[in-house]
């Protein structure tokens, strides 16, 4: 069995080579007690580190069966420093599918956090939930639209972050964040089919589901 130098980041054990399915990892030997993992790109060659991120880097096909789920925070407004609410897509491990039959808990996380834009155009019904609801609003710009958050209470556009790619990296959603989740679902009468790209790791899995209260 493959060993390195390095040791596990949270039991400080010796780590092991391990294949998921989604490629090699480096993982604790004493898993299951522990799930510490390092990414296998801290040592690969320079030809397997391009055709690793290639891979990675390439848009995903993604279904979405039963529901939509919006996922909303408090972040603090960069004009007026006041707590202000944002909003997401959340895709759940458990209720989408890979076209490439993966799982999100491959890419490291148990819930995705996905800005509206990335999935735009979308059907009526959710958008006018995030429209009328969320203090969210459709922009239209030069080369492509895409929607935009309103500070509840100096009404100015909150930052870029929150309108492209994935929201994993900014508060509320972000992984070291410990702000609240609140997640409304809304039923789908038909499934949806989103591509998207994915900014994330093998593992260790991130568990925002501890992180979230359901709107009912």
């Amino acid at each position: 069995m493959e060993t390195t130098t390095e040791v596990c980041p949270r039991c400080h054990s010796r780590l092991t080579l391990r294949e998921g399915k989604y490629g090699k990892f480096w993982g604790c030997k004493n898993f299951p007690k522990c799930v510490g993992t390092l990414p296998y790109d801290r040592y690969m060659s320079e030809q397997e580190l391009a055709d690793y991120f290639a891979n990675r880097s390439k848009p995903q096909q993604i279904k979405i069966e039963k529901f939509v789920n919006i996922v909303s925070g408090y972040c603090i407004c960069p004009h007026c420093n006041e707590r202000t609410l944002v909003t997401g897509l959340g895709l759940r491990f458990d209720e989408c599918k890979f076209s490439n039959n993966t799982n999100l808990k491959d890419w490291g996380y148990d819930v995705l956090f996905i800005s509206w834009s990335a999935i735009l155009p979308e059907k009526e019904r959710i958008e006018k939930q995030i429209l009328n609801r969320y203090s969210t609003v459709r922009k239209y710009g030069k080369k492509k639209n895409y929607y935009g958050h309103i500070c509840d209470h100096c009404h100015q556009k909150i930052n870029n972050k929150y309108v492209y790619d994935d929201l994993t990296n900014v508060t509320p959603f972000g992984v070291h964040s410990k702000e609240t989740l609140y997640l409304e679902r809304i039923k789908l009468y038909k499934s949806i089919n989103i591509n998207i790209r994915i900014c994330g790791d093998l593992s260790p899995t991130t568990q925002f589901l501890k992180r979230i209260e359901y709107i009912k």
